[in-house]
């Protein structure tokens, strides 16, 4: 894969869990299985042309994708125009729209081709969200145990100040 591609993707994911964390509230795992099938939680980020038509046609033509494809749609945003980081298709500026959904996870491929058909979609992206929560578990984690390292670390300083004040008083 070429730099800016991966450079895009990054900064889709980036958008994705930046806006994701806000509403983490609304999207309880209230039923992973349906009929039996593991069903999982994904976030579609993507990217059309500024006009309206054309942005409003490939929302529908993706939602109607994803639930032609058995998923059930808990959230959907527009986040409006952006500028780009780079021209795709000599476009400069696009606007962004998002969708959480679940669904079963062999399904993913065929909606990834049914997209990639969609014309006026300039780039997309599909995250399962279990990961990006992993991920965010482990920085947690990561992040409590350097802050009781330091915690540690000013009790063994008080410790010492409090045992040099006593061997001063002493003498």
């Amino acid at each position: 894969m070429s730099k800016i591609y991966l450079d895009f993707l990054l900064y889709l994911l980036y958008i994705v869990t930046k806006y994701r964390l806000r509403f983490s509230v609304f999207f309880a795992l209230e039923k992973p299985y349906v009929q039996g099938v593991k069903m999982r939680e994904y976030e579609i980020l993507f990217i059309t042309e500024l006009n309206d038509a054309l942005h409003h046609s490939a929302k529908e033509k993706i939602k109607e994708v994803l639930l032609a494809n058995k998923s059930e749609i808990f959230y959907e945003e527009d986040f409006g125009l952006h500028t780009l980081a780079y021209p795709v298709s000599k476009v400069t500026q696009g606007r962004f729209f998002f969708y959480h959904f679940r669904c079963d996870g062999s399904l993913i491929t065929t909606i990834e081709k049914e997209i990639r058909y969609e014309s006026s979609v300039l780039r997309f992206i599909i995250v399962r969200l279990e990961e990006i929560l992993i991920k965010k578990a482990q920085e947690e984690v990561k992040e409590e145990v350097l802050v009781q390292e330091e915690v540690k670390e000013e009790i063994k300083v008080q410790e010492e100040v409090k045992e040099e004040g006593t061997q001063n008083t002493e003498v």
